[in-house]
């Protein structure tokens, strides 16, 4: 049912909890104007170590953003190495996501149906959080560039 106004403005079948959710981070953003910022630093900061780690380029490489703002990282399997181990990759991926966390750092396979239209690639995750500091997000580099480079050498 819609009231009065186009349904991507305003559902009045919109789940409660994501107008909470929403409510929620609009009232992060107007207490914090530099979280932002510190978001986006973080994420340049994360990424510039992955880069400077100099993966094995036949096997893995970081997908690029315009102007390092997104805190969304993606590592992904080059599409050669996809073609000459497409039944081991998956695990591989899951053993760098195991060796992180044994170190207390989370990452996320990037995880599809295959019934999805669109072109999926076996992937790493890496979600950049604005409220780590420079030590932290240091640390967490270090442990992903280590659990890639012990994984794909």
């Amino acid at each position: 049912q819609r009231l009065a106004a186009s349904a991507y403005v305003f559902s009045a079948s919109l789940p409660p909890y994501i107008t909470a959710a929403v409510s929620m981070a609009l009232t992060i953003l107007h207490e914090d104007h530099t979280y932002p910022e510190k978001l986006q630093s973080n994420a340049k900061l994360f990424r510039e170590a992955l880069r400077q780690a100099r993966f094995n380029s036949d096997k893995i490489r970081l997908l690029e953003c315009e102007g390092d703002v997104s805190p969304i990282l993606v590592l992904r399997p080059t599409e050669a190495y996809l073609k000459e181990h497409s039944q081991s990759v998956e695990i591989e991926l899951e053993q760098v996501v195991q060796l992180a966390r044994k170190m207390k750092v989370m990452l996320l396979r990037h995880l599809y149906s295959a019934d999805e239209q669109c072109e999926n690639y076996p992937a790493l995750r890496i979600l950049v959080k604005g409220k780590a500091n420079r030590e932290e997000i240091q640390n967490a580099a270090k442990v992903v560039v280590d659990a890639v480079k012990t994984v794909f050498p």
